[in-house]
C-alpha cells in the first residue's frame, strides 16, 4: 500500500476529528495509507510545509481561519508549491462572498476544487484523484521532414495521419507527454517550420493536451543552412517561440529557455552575438506527472561539410546539471528522461554511410553525466530506425557501485522519404511509464506503430518491457 502525507488546514477540531477518519478508510480502501495532519491557520500550514523531512501529497483548507484565510493561504502556495494540489473544504463555498473568488481560483488551476464540508463524498474522491500518481504515457514523434524530404505528399495529408495513427494509439490509454526529437524539417525553412507548427497544434488538439506538454529538441535538418553561421538556429527559435505561445501557460517558454528568453519583449529570441548550440538546453517540469524531460541540443551548427555530425559540449552538460541541482525536494526526486536527436550507439541501419560517423561525438561522457544526473530513459531519433539499448556501466573499483541500468530508444522516421529496410514511413513510438505500490516509476512498456506505405494501414508492432531497477 502507497504511504502519503496530507495536510488540512482546518481550525475546527471538531470537524477535523468528524471526517479525518473517514478521508483515510477511503483512501485506504485504494490502495493508500494517508496521515492527515492537521494546521490550524495558514499560518501553519506554511510551517508544516516548510519542515524537509515531511512531504505532503496534497492540501485541503477551510475557508474562514483565524491569522491566514484559505483563500490567501492557496494563492500564496501556488507560487512557492507549484506542483501540491489544494482543495478547499468548507461550509462557506456558496457564500456570496467567496464563491465568485473560488470559482475564479478553480478556473485557473489555483485550486483542484472547492466543496462543502457535509458533501463528504465529493471531496473524498477528488483527493482522491489529486493524489493517485499517474504514471506518464509518452508520445515519441522524430525525423518528420516537413520539405523536400516528407513523404506522401501527395498521397496522404496531416488529417489523415492524425485521425487514424491516433485514434488507434489513443486506444490504449490518452497520452500525456509528446517527445520530438528533432529533425522538424527538411532545411530548416521558415515555410517547413509553419508545416511542423500546424501538423503538432493539430497532434495537440487531437490528443487533448496543452502544447506545454510537448518537449522538442532541433536536428540537423532544422538548421537554416543558408544563414550564417551563428544565426542558423534562429528559425528554430522562431518556431519555438510560436508554438509555445499557443499554450495555456503564459510562463512556458520563459521556463524552459530562460537564457533564450527576452524578458522586455517577451519573446524567445537567438541573439547571435551571445548565444551558442549550447544554449538550446532545457529543463521541463511536470509536476502532475512527477517527471522531469531534459531537453539537449546534439546538433553543430558551425560546420559547412558535415552538417550531420554531432556533439554535446561541456558546456551544455554543465548547465543542465547545475539546473537539476537546483530543483529541490520533491521536484529532485522526480522520473527523469532526457531526450536528444542523435543516436548515442552505432545503430545497424545506414551502415552504407559509415555509421559511427553519425553518432554523438562525446557519447562516454554524455552517458556519463546523465547516469550521474539519474536519468533512466534517453529518447533519440536521427537513424530512422526503431531500436533500443540497455546501457549497464560495470565499475569495477571497490569504491563504486553497480549503476542502475540507462534504457535508450530510438524512433523511427515520421516521413523520411526514402523507403529502405531499415527505416519504416510514419513512425509513432508510444512509452507507458508503470508504478509500483509506493509510485515509484519501475518499468516501461515501448510499443511501435508503423505504416510502411499509403495504405494507412497501421501495425502495431511487439511491445518491449524493459525493468528500471
Amino acid at each position: 500500500m502507497r504511504k502519503i502525507n496530507i495536510l488540512w488546514a482546518e481550525d475546527n477540531s471538531t470537524t477535523f476529528a468528524l471526517h479525518e477518519g473517514n478521508l483515510r478508510s477511503f483512501l485506504g480502501a485504494r490502495g493508500i495509507s494517508a496521515t492527515i495532519t492537521r494546521a490550524e491557520d495558514g499560518n501553519a500550514v506554511f510551517r508544516h510545509l516548510s519542515y524537509p523531512e515531511l512531504r505532503f501529497a496534497a492540501l485541503l483548507t477551510d475557508i474562514d481561519m483565524p491569522h491566514f484565510n484559505g483563500l490567501d493561504t492557496v494563492k500564496a502556495l501556488k507560487k512557492q508549491y507549484p506542483g501540491l494540489p489544494m482543495i478547499v473544504v468548507s461550509d462557506y463555498t456558496t457564500s456570496p462572498e467567496y464563491a465568485p473568488i473560488l470559482s475564479e481560483l478553480s478556473d485557473t488551476k489555483v485550486i483542484t476544487g472547492y466543496f462543502a464540508v457535509q458533501s463528504e463524498e465529493a471531496w473524498f474522491e477528488a483527493t482522491w484523484h489529486a493524489v493517485a500518481r499517474t504514471a506518464p504515457t509518452i508520445l515519441h514523434l522524430s525525423d518528420i521532414h516537413f520539405g523536400s524530404d516528407h513523404a506522401f505528399q501527395a498521397k496522404l495529408g496531416i488529417g489523415d495521419l492524425i485521425t487514424i495513427a491516433l485514434r488507434n494509439i489513443t486506444k490504449g490509454g490518452p497520452i500525456d507527454l509528446v517527445v520530438v526529437s528533432g529533425d522538424l524539417t527538411s532545411e530548416g525553412t521558415e515555410d517547413e517550420f509553419r508545416q511542423a507548427d500546424e501538423f503538432l497544434f493539430s497532434v495537440a488538439q487531437t490528443l487533448e493536451i496543452d502544447v506545454n506538454r510537448f518537449v522538442i529538441v532541433p536536428g540537423n535538418h532544422d538548421i537554416y543552412r543558408r544563414e550564417e553561421v551563428g544565426r542558423r538556429f534562429s528559425k528554430f527559435v522562431e518556431f519555438l517561440d510560436g508554438f509555445y505561445r499557443r499554450s495555456a501557460d503564459p510562463m512556458v517558454a520563459f521556463s524552459r529557455y530562460p537564457d533564450l528568453y527576452d524578458v522586455h519583449r517577451e519573446w524567445l529570441h537567438w541573439d547571435a552575438k551571445k548565444h551558442s548550440e549550447q544554449s538550446l538546453y532545457s529543463i521541463s517540469i511536470y509536476d502532475e506527472l512527477e517527471t522531469v524531460v531534459i531537453g539537449l541540443n546534439s546538433v553543430i551548427s558551425s560546420g559547412e561539410l558535415r552538417l550531420d555530425l554531432s556533439k554535446i559540449e561541456p558546456k551544455q552538460l554543465i548547465s543542465v546539471s547545475d539546473a537539476l541541482d537546483e530543483l529541490g525536494s520533491p521536484r529532485s526526486n522526480y522520473f527523469r528522461v532526457a531526450v536528444f536527436h542523435h543516436n548515442p550507439f552505432v545503430v545497424p541501419s545506414f551502415s552504407a554511410e559509415g555509421e559511427p560517423e553519425r553518432v554523438v561525438r562525446n557519447p562516454a561522457l554524455v552517458l556519463h553525466e546523465l547516469i550521474k544526473n539519474q536519468v533512466r530513459l534517453v529518447l533519440h531519433g536521427h537513424s530512422h530506425y526503431s531500436i533500443g539499448f540497455k546501457y549497464v556501466p560495470l565499475f569495477l573499483e571497490e569504491d563504486k557501485r553497480t549503476s542502475a541500468p540507462l534504457h535508450v530508444f530510438g524512433a523511427g522516421t515520421l516521413s523520411g522519404k526514402d523507403l529502405a529496410v531499415a527505416q519504416s514511413y510514419y513512425h509513432f513510438t508510444t512509452i507507458r511509464c508503470e508504478l509500483n505500490e509506493e509510485g515509484s516509476v519501475t518499468s516501461v512498456g515501448v510499443t511501435p506503430y508503423r505504416l510502411k506505405d499509403d495504405r494507412l494501414d497501421w501495425q502495431s508492432l511487439q511491445r518491449v518491457d524493459v525493468i528500471l531497477q
